[in-house]
């Protein structure tokens, strides 16, 4: 039992270490270097009239962005739904990334600790009723290892970027 617990801690310290050795979380972008990196991501940001949205960026036109607002501050000002949000109201947005390494991690360490709990446990149920008893738990337990790792791990693979929108050159 000890070792898987050792596993899923291992796997917990590595995914996080990993995680925050990559980009920096501030970021400044050009307009048209900003359609790559937040197509289909959540966004949050606060319009010039001081109304707050987050939604997901459906893409980024020279005018400005498709946004399909999920939250407002502002009905009136800013109403749910697929709106274009003028290139001027943009001056700073929060882009919600997830990454992949903690999920598999954390998901691979809990899976692991749990068939070894199960192995190490190994009761003898040759005869009896508890011969069908067994596999079934066991498979319940590593199914839900598997759906908590997993969620464990999307936790730890959130991050918010934070993304400044600097002048074109020569404009």
């Amino acid at each position: 039992m000890k070792r898987g617990a050792n596993l899923v801690a291992v796997g917990v310290v590595l995914s996080q270490s990993l995680l925050w050795a990559g980009e920096p979380r501030q970021l400044q972008l050009k307009w048209s270097e900003l359609g790559p990196r937040i197509e289909d991501r959540k966004v949050a940001l606060v319009l010039s009239g001081g109304a707050y949205v987050e939604g997901k960026v459906q893409r980024v036109v020279l005018d400005g962005l498709w946004l399909r607002v999920s939250m407002t501050s502002d009905h009136k000002a800013q109403p749910k739904g697929s709106h274009l949000i003028p290139r001027p109201s943009v001056s700073m947005l929060q882009v919600t990334e997830y990454r992949k390494l903690a999920r598999l991690l954390v998901t691979a360490g809990a899976v692991a600790a749990v068939a070894g709990i199960v192995a190490a446990s190994n009761p003898d149920v040759s005869e009896g009723p508890g011969i069908m008893a067994v596999p079934v738990i066991a498979a319940a337990g590593i199914i839900g290892a598997a759906v908590a790792g997993y969620h464990v791990g999307k936790k730890l693979d959130r991050r918010t970027v934070e993304i400044r929108i600097v002048a074109e050159d020569g404009k």
